[in-house]
């Protein structure tokens, strides 16, 4: 809406990681290094940074979310995500077999050291967080390749009585 928002006054942004629900996989880990966010999809300020990576699970996020980082943020008020993946995800069957499975050409741009770079819109509220949403349920396998879906989730969709009581 329009008017003077809540979150001008909010001096940080919390980054969660959140994924849809899949059973194809016991575990999808996803090695994350950067999240940036951008109100007008050109200017990226940085959210959460990790030179090694914070490898996470993404496939025990069905109904919760990690807190990746608190960042101070100039802003919250963004319309887009980048987000930086290791250029493998590791799959793990329900019977415990494990493989690096590379992410498919064509999702996001590859940066030549290993990552790729993903782009998401995403929906901001006074809430003062960031939801990287891992849609496992629309994930693909392509010739050998995963194609990993990011989206920008709903911070009111998503804790819709408000986060600051809720427990991870």
């Amino acid at each position: 809406g329009g008017g003077t928002s809540l979150i001008s006054a909010i001096s940080g942004v919390d980054v969660f990681v959140t994924d849809a629900f899949r059973d194809d996989f016991r575990q999808v880990l996803v090695t994350i290094y950067r999240v940036e966010g951008s109100t007008d999809g050109v200017n990226f300020q940085t959210l959460f940074e990790d030179a090694t990576g914070q490898t996470i699970n993404v496939a025990a996020l069905s109904d919760s979310a990690v807190l990746l980082a608190r960042a101070s943020a100039t802003t919250a008020t963004f319309t887009q995500l980048r987000v930086t993946i290791g250029e493998q995800l590791t799959l793990v069957t329900p019977g415990g077999v494990s493989s690096g499975v590379p992410v498919a050409e064509g999702i996001g741009t590859a940066t030549g050291d290993g990552k790729r770079v993903i782009t998401a819109a995403v929906t901001t509220s006074e809430a003062g967080m960031v939801i990287v949403d891992f849609d496992l349920a629309a994930f693909q396998m392509e010739g050998g390749r995963v194609r990993p879906v990011i989206r920008g989730g709903d911070p009111v969709a998503f804790y819709p009585s408000g986060p600051r009581g809720c427990r991870l």
